[in-house]
């Protein structure tokens, strides 16, 4: 919800500039309007303009044009102007937590004999990180890990690299499950994170692709980027990657700016 107000906040900021935009090429256009009619299945172009009528000659193109954008301009400011109220309201009247709130402002006991319809998102991270890590712990990897890395948040994992970004997730309160099963029509697949985005409650999954200059390594995550399409998880939509060759290694400022820029 709160991706939403900072969406409108956007919308309503490009919609005022639309609005000053139309309001000084208005003040621009000449006096008078502009009467279109047809005569042998051609238009015929008017000024009207202090109670006479005027043909437009073709040499005054420029006019015919400039009054066609007033018109045009007109009926954009009045369609921008609703817009602008319609956003106006929505910024004063919607509250994006006060539904959870109802739920939070009761005294314990009374929580006690209640299961909310919108969960506040505490309650619903908890609840999302243990399901998640119940399944990821019933059917687990069994591809051999070096057991070198350990993360921030305790886990196991096989690179320097995913406990960089396991450690920025966790460090900026993002919650996620390291090596999640995840159930596609071409077979079961381990993402590298599956993350929460408490903010939508949308599931995302990261890839992080660390041997790029080796061909088979490449050709396996391509035939795993497959899989992914195949349950509905795209690159761009709701599948993160991030990449490194031993000459290129991963650059965590990159790594967080990701984070930031998806989750926060």
């Amino acid at each position: 919800m709160k991706k939403l107000i900072k969406q409108i906040e956007e919308a309503s900021q490009e919609n005022q500039a639309l609005l000053l935009s139309l309001e000084q090429l208005l003040g621009k256009s000449p006096e008078g309007r502009i009467e279109v009619t047809t005569s042998k299945g051609k238009p015929r172009f008017f000024l009207i303009k202090g109670g006479m009528r005027r043909y437009l000659r073709r040499e005054e193109t420029w006019l015919i044009q400039s009054l066609l954008e007033k018109q045009y301009f007109k009926k954009m400011l009045l369609r921008t102007r609703k817009n602008q109220e319609a956003l106006d309201c929505f910024l004063k009247e919607f509250e994006p937590d006060a539904q959870a709130r109802i739920y939070e402002n009761m005294s314990p006991h009374r929580r006690h004999f209640v299961k909310p319809l919108v969960e506040p998102d505490a309650m619903y991270a908890a609840r999302w990180l243990e399901e998640h890590r119940a399944i990821a712990a019933a059917r687990p990897n069994t591809f051999q890990k070096s057991g070198e890395f350990i993360t921030m948040n305790g886990e196991v994992v096989r690179s320097k690299s995913e406990k960089i970004i396991a450690d920025l997730l966790y460090q900026l309160g993002i919650p996620y499950v390291y090596e999640c099963p995840l159930d596609t029509p071409g077979g079961l697949v381990y993402p590298d994170f599956t993350i929460l985005d408490i903010n939508t409650r949308r599931v995302y999954y990261w890839e992080h692709r660390g041997r790029l200059d080796n061909l088979d390594y490449v050709e396996n995550n391509i035939w795993k980027t497959h899989l992914y399409a195949a349950a509905g998880v795209f690159p761009g939509y709701n599948l993160l990657l991030s990449e490194e060759t031993g000459d290129s290694p991963l650059r965590t400022k990159d790594i967080e700016a990701m984070i930031r820029a998806v989750f926060l």
